[in-house]
């Protein structure tokens, strides 16, 4: 498993940064990606569609993408546009059922 923290918020000027932390993860060992939203306030449709394209390219690996901690904004963005349905999203690594390797 890795986890990845954000930091800032993603928008179209980091989704180039977002979409290498998917590709890089795509060439690793490791079966799950959690990107823990903690310090993220806003997302915007780039950065949607970088999550959209990451997810469908994990799952056909047979790796899983895990979204932590999503502000109540981010949730009703995931809600309206349905893609809740589509991501796992979970408040904490334990509710996600994986532990981090210490």
């Amino acid at each position: 498993m890795e986890v990845v923290k954000i930091q800032n918020d993603l928008d179209v000027g980091n989704t180039d940064t977002l979409r290498a932390v998917l590709k890089n993860f795509l060439r690793s060992e490791a079966n799950v990606l959690v990107l823990d939203f903690e310090g993220v306030a806003l997302i915007d449709s780039a950065a949607l569609g970088v999550l959209i394209h990451g997810q469908e390219e994990l799952k056909r690996a047979g790796k899983r993408l895990i979204l932590l901690r999503l502000n109540p904004h981010i949730q009703k963005i995931f809600q309206i546009t349905r893609l809740y349905k589509h991501f796992e999203i979970f408040r904490s690594l334990e509710e996600a059922g994986v532990q981090k390797k210490r």
